[in-house]
């Protein structure tokens, strides 16, 4: 489901991760342990489109998401859960936010376009 292999990356010229590994399966559940400093959201950040990634891949469902916009990634289904939230919460605010943005994009029963997205 979620593959990232010789992944590299950080900030600016400050290189955090240096070759990552990760193989995750549907259904699985991993915890990110770490000290401060250590890459977690550094990894968690490159994964989602945040930071761009300076070697590696990163695949998602089979599709290769390395390089790709973080829109794309959370239309893919990839999302973050912000601590302290619940993540069927979170989840359910996602999905509907995709139908929501569907529904700006469908000609309306009338033919019409539908009105511009205002964000």
């Amino acid at each position: 489901m979620l593959e990232i292999s010789a992944l590299r990356g950080g900030y600016g010229a400050l290189e955090v991760l240096r070759g990552i590994d990760l193989s995750l399966q549907p259904g699985e559940i991993v915890a990110l342990l770490g000290s401060n400093g250590a890459g977690k959201s550094t990894l968690n950040n490159t994964v989602c489109g945040l930071f761009p990634a300076f070697s590696g891949r990163i695949s998602f469902d089979g599709t290769d998401i390395t390089r790709a916009k973080q829109t794309a990634i959370v239309a893919a289904g990839l999302i973050q859960v912000p601590e302290g939230e619940e993540p069927v919460a979170a989840a359910r605010r996602h999905a509907f936010g995709r139908r929501a943005a569907d529904a700006r994009h469908r000609p309306r029963p009338d033919g019409r376009a539908a009105p511009a997205d205002p964000g």
